[in-house]
Formats: C-alpha cells, structure tokens, sequence
C-alpha cells in the first residue's frame, strides 16, 4: 500500500479494482480441483487474505478521492458562503432595524454586514476577485435577475404581476411577502423595489420620515 500513496487517488483504486479481478480470475480457474468438504488450501487462505487487504485499500482510497473532492468544492465555494453570510446576517439587522422603527425604540446603529450590503462594489468583488461569471438567474417565479449562483434569500415563491396587465390580475393571485418582517403582504400594503424584492410600504414611510428628521440616518 506505501506504494500506491506515490500515485493519484484515481490511478490507486483502479489498480486494486484490477488486482481485485485477478483474484476472481485465479478462484474460478481453480474450481473443481480440491475435493468436497475438505478444508480450504494454504492458496485460498491466501487468496481470501489477499482479497481482504485489497478490498479495504480500495474502500481507502475510494474514501480518501471523496474527501478530497469535498474539500476542493468547499474551498470553490467558500466565495460564495462568505457573501451569503453577510447577506444573511444583513438580512437580519435589517429586520431588527425595522422592528425598532415601527416600534417608536432606540434606532441601532447600521452594523458592518449592513454597510458591506449596501456597499455596490461588494458583490463585485466577490464575484470577480474569485472567478466567478455573472449570468442571469431566476430570483423568483416570474423574474429575473442577475448574480452568480446565489440561491433565492426568501425561497417561498411568490407570483410578480405583468405589468402591462397587473390592473387585469385578480388578487387572489399576489402571494408576496416583505423581505424585513418575512409578513405576507397585500397588494395595497406592498411596494416592488427594482430588485424585485417587496416591502411593507409602513417600513419605508417610516423610514423616509425618520431619515428626513435625522441625518445621521443618511443614507439610509
């Protein structure tokens, strides 16, 4: 076995899957030859320990070829992990943000995943800095937009309106819900931002009329 460690993973295991085929070779031309009942040989014996050993270093192997492909992935996708916790925890403080707001409490101060969110070339550079292609992507049901494997933040689907006939639209067929408390939404409580995500209109007015009263809120 210490020589097949000086070789790649692949090549390992094929040679004791061939190893392995031999020993089934040596077996079946050897059949017939010893009498019934009587005990195993000193050559089976061997071929079974030999079958034994083989079998294990290509179950080590084949193990060794699977922990080397999760590690090369998780090191691929480590980009896109790290953007998607600060998107997250974003997310959150962004929830926290709103609660406080509507709540008449103390503002918290904007935290560094906030900052980052908003920050346009965050994204970016995580995307070029990393190789990663930027393609279009299905956001929603209905939309698109673009980004580079990020899966959808708010996975519950929800149905976005032509708008050449959102007037024609039952309501019945608006299933939304606000990005910040995660509520479901109706179509004279909610506003679309460009991004596609909706908003409870209350958050957004509360929150212009609270940056015009306090500029250290801008650019909030």
């Amino acid at each position: 076995m210490s020589v097949l460690l000086d070789i790649d993973f692949s090549t390992a295991a094929l040679i004791s899957r061939l190893a392995l085929e031999d020993i089934n070779d040596i077996r079946h031309s050897s059949k017939g030859k010893s009498r019934e009942g009587s005990p195993p040989s000193d050559a089976e014996w061997a071929l079974r320990a030999y079958t034994e050993e083989t079998e294990n270093v290509l179950r080590f192997y084949q193990n060794l070829e699977l922990a080397h492909s999760i590690d090369h992935t998780l090191e691929l996708d480590q980009p896109v992990l790290s953007v998607l916790s600060v998107v997250e925890d974003g997310v959150r403080d962004d929830y926290l943000y709103a609660e406080a707001l509507a709540n008449d409490g103390d503002l918290p101060a904007q935290s560094e995943d906030q900052r980052l969110v908003e920050d346009p070339d965050f994204l970016l550079l995580s995307r070029l800095g990393h190789g990663y292609r930027v393609y279009p992507q299905v956001w929603a049901a209905g939309t698109r937009g673009y980004g580079y494997g990020l899966p959808v933040l708010n996975p519950r689907p929800f149905r976005v309106p032509d708008p050449r006939t959102r007037g024609e639209m039952p309501h019945r067929h608006f299933n939304a819900h606000c990005v910040i408390c995660r509520d479901d939404l109706r179509p004279a409580t909610s506003s679309r931002a460009p991004c596609e995500h909706f908003y409870r209109r209350q958050f957004l007015s509360n929150l212009a009329t609270t940056c015009i009263g306090d500029e250290s809120l801008f650019p909030l």
